[in-house]
């Protein structure tokens, strides 16, 4: 596949998939085939513009629409014009007098500096991440028709320090919700001789040679959106948010305390008391990007293995749970110096420990569903923060 990012240098390895390390570029390449948003964070100068170009001329051919945000722009300017001739003539609905431009085909969207944009036109930017436009209460398509369905997809850079998104204005939680994952830099940063290489480039922005792949990202997309899960990440997924909502004492659900723990009930060291139960939103992100990163390893001549399966459900994990808005941040504040990141680390770790301790449960359980020997004695075994195991086992077809 050779270099997918024309300019940005980064060579440090960001996760492993199937015994392949992935770089950033490989992270963004992954994202634009799954048709995730991604949001990139670090301080200033490290690169996150360079990314945008990249993608937006070296893959997109500049088939883009590129924004940098201001408190007072409209978005809808961006994609929308006036009939100037139904206007003048008062034809018609107001409807009728608008229409989309050319930019509003465009299968992708970066947004620079996303945190310049006051809550007004990150409320339109929500709408832009969800691939639709919002005129007068109605709504019209963003993207490309790539036979039968529309692919659009954006990446948002925002500046990081200090534990708090830098600029004008705050992020509101909604918007952030939008991005299938978020890759904070600050913790890869290039290697010497990544620097080295840079230091020879350009010190401003450069746009690379303009190519489109436009075509592959689409072929590639589809391909993902048709594989199947395995068994692993989905019980994997499926703890994260149905295991993580138990804890031993009534009401016997986090939903119903907002995430609190009741006074008296102590889990020990326990996940609940660092991660909410995960939402319907973010559990489809890790599904979506999960296949997606495996089949760019496989891409990459990376063969994709049984014994990966779980492996690879974790090292995805890192890179949606850190800003999905489930870790505690209170605990994340006390305990991991206010990164997530590492509060993530631990998370994996807990959840690999709880996995295992339970996975021999889970094959023998499968065994006797296939063998026909399958008894409520065994079902009965899940229980507590495993219960949810019972209807998969019953479910699942062997």
């Amino acid at each position: 596949m050779g270099e997918i990012l024309k300019t940005y240098r980064n060579s440090t390895p960001v996760i492993e998939i199937n015994g392949y390390k992935m770089k950033v570029e490989d992270i963004v390449f992954a994202s634009l085939m799954g048709g995730l948003n991604l949001l990139l964070v670090s301080e200033r100068g490290e690169g996150k513009t360079q990314i945008l170009y990249d993608v937006l001329y070296g893959i997109f051919g500049g088939k883009g629409t590129y924004i940098r945000t201001s408190p007072d722009m409209e978005i809808k300017d961006v994609y929308t014009s006036l009939n100037l001739e139904k206007l003048k003539e008062m034809e018609g609905t107001t409807e009728d007098v608008i229409k989309l431009v050319e930019q509003a085909k465009n299968p992708f969207t970066a947004i620079d500096e996303l945190n310049r944009a006051p809550p007004i036109v990150q409320n339109q930017l929500l709408n832009v991440l969800d691939g639709y436009i919002e005129v007068k209460g109605k709504r019209y398509p963003l993207g490309v028709d790539i036979g039968g369905e529309t692919y659009h997809v954006g990446i948002a850079t925002i500046n990081f320090g200090n534990h708090e998104y830098v600029g004008t204005f705050n992020i509101d939680s909604a918007i952030l919700d939008r991005f299938g994952f978020t890759l904070d830099l600050d913790h890869f940063s290039p290697t010497t001789d990544d620097l080295i290489e840079i230091l020879f480039q350009n010190p401003s922005l450069t746009q690379p040679k303009v190519e489109d792949k436009s075509s592959k990202i689409f072929e590639h997309y589809k391909k993902i959106k048709e594989r199947k899960l395995p068994l692993e990440p989905l019980i994997t997924i499926l703890y994260l948010r149905y295991g993580v909502n138990y804890f031993s004492a009534e009401p016997y659900c986090q939903r119903k305390t907002r995430g609190i723990l009741p006074e008296g009930v102590h889990e020990g060291g326990d996940i609940q008391s660092l991660l909410r139960p995960i939402s319907v939103r973010t559990s489809k992100q890790i599904a979506q990007l999960y296949k997606s990163l495996t089949y760019l390893a496989e891409l990459k001549g990376y063969e994709t293995r049984e014994e990966y399966y779980f492996p690879n459900t974790l090292e995805t994990i890192k890179l949606v749970l850190p800003y999905s808005g489930c870790l505690k941040m209170d605990r994340v504040n006390s305990r991991y110096y206010g990164s997530p990141i590492l509060a993530t680390e631990d998370v994996i770790k807990r959840v690999k420990e709880k996995f295992t301790s339970v996975r021999l449960q889970i094959v023998e359980s499968i065994k006797k569903k296939k063998d026909g020997k399958l008894t409520k004695e065994d079902l009965d075994k899940f229980n507590g923060e495993w219960g949810f195991m019972k209807e998969i086992v019953e479910k699942i077809e062997v």
